[in-house]
C-alpha cells in the first residue's frame, strides 16, 4: 500500500508547472476546468505581503467561459465560494477583477495557491451549468460570447465590463479593443422570450450608452453594436427599437443574418 501511496504522489506532483512571469511566479496546478483547461495562480509580493491571485484570468475569459453574472442563482453559489475561501478581490486600472488571498507569512503559501486554484476550478465549472431559471436572454449572452471568443483573442475581450475607468458606471455586453490597442468595439446583446423582455434589454442597452456619451471615455469607441436575438421575436416588433438605435448611431445586427458582419467588424 504505501508503493501505491507513493506512486499516487509522485503522479499528483508531476501534474504541477512553474514559471516566472516578469515579477511575478505562475504555478500552473492540477486543478481541472470543464472547459479542458488547468488552473494557473501568480504569486507576487506586495508591500511585504505574498499575494495570490487568478492573474485576472477568469474576468478576461482565458478559461473560455463567461461568469453567468446576471443568474440571481450564479451570484449566490460564487457569493458562497467566495466566502467560504476568504477570497478577495480588486479591479485593475483596465476595468479587469482580480481574485485574491495574501499573508505575510511564506509558509502559508501553499494554503493560498490551493485555496485560490480550488476557488477558481469552482467558479468557472458552475459556470457551465444550466440553471433550472435561466432566462433565453442569459441562454443568447452565453451563445453569443461563444462565438466571439472562438474569434478574439483573450488579451482584447473583456465581458459585462466597462470601457474604461472613466466610465464606470457603464457596462457592455462585450469591450473589444483593436488591434492597435487605440479604439474599441462594443457589443450590447439584446434578447428576450416575450415583447417587454426585449423592450427591457433594448432600454437597458441604450441606458448603458447613453451614460457612456457623458464621459471622456467615449472617445475611445469605435463601434456600438447591438446583437439581437430574432428568433423568438417578429421583425415588426424589433422595428421600432432598431430604427431609433440607428438614430443613436449605433449598429444592430440580428444573430440569424450579421454573425459573419459582427466578426468582421470586431477583427
Amino acid at each position: 500500500m504505501r508503493a501505491i501511496f507513493e506512486n499516487i504522489k509522485h503522479a499528483f506532483g508531476a501534474l504541477w508547472g512553474f514559471r516566472a512571469r516578469g515579477e511575478s511566479f505562475e504555478v500552473i496546478t492540477p486543478f481541472p476546468t470543464s472547459t479542458d483547461m488547468y488552473v494557473s495562480v501568480f504569486i507576487t509580493v506586495r508591500d511585504g505581503r505574498y499575494v495570490v491571485t487568478d492573474g485576472g484570468w477568469v474576468d478576461k475569459g482565458v478559461y473560455h467561459c463567461s461568469l453567468p453574472t446576471e443568474n440571481n442563482i450564479y451570484n449566490r453559489v460564487f457569493a458562497f465560494f467566495e466566502e467560504d475561501y476568504c477570497i478577495s478581490r480588486t479591479t485593475s486600472a483596465d476595468g479587469f477583477m482580480y481574485l485574491y488571498k495574501s499573508t505575510r507569512d511564506e509558509r502559508l503559501i501553499p494554503n493560498l495557491v490551493f485555496d485560490v486554484a480550488y476557488f477558481i476550478s469552482a467558479v468557472v465549472n458552475t459556470a457551465l451549468v444550466q440553471y433550472r431559471d435561466e432566462t433565453v436572454r442569459d441562454r443568447f449572452r452565453t451563445k453569443a460570447g461563444t462565438l466571439i471568443r472562438r474569434h478574439v483573442s483573450a488579451d482584447r475581450l473583456r465581458f459585462n465590463a466597462p470601457v474604461s475607468p472613466l466610465a464606470k458606471a457603464a457596462h457592455f455586453g462585450a469591450v473589444v479593443t483593436s488591434l492597435q490597442g487605440n479604439s474599441v468595439s462594443l457589443v450590447n446583446f439584446i434578447s428576450g422570450s416575450n415583447y417587454e423582455n426585449v423592450r427591457g434589454s433594448f432600454a437597458k442597452s441604450n441606458f448603458n450608452y447613453d451614460l457612456l456619451e457623458r464621459t471622456s471615455a467615449s472617445r475611445l469607441v469605435r463601434d456600438k453594436i447591438l446583437l439581437i436575438d430574432d428568433r423568438h421575436i417578429a421583425a415588426k416588433e424589433l422595428s421600432p427599437f432598431i430604427e431609433m438605435s440607428k438614430e443613436k448611431n449605433q449598429s444592430p445586427l440580428m444573430w440569424s443574418t450579421g454573425q459573419e458582419e459582427l466578426l468582421e467588424r470586431l477583427a
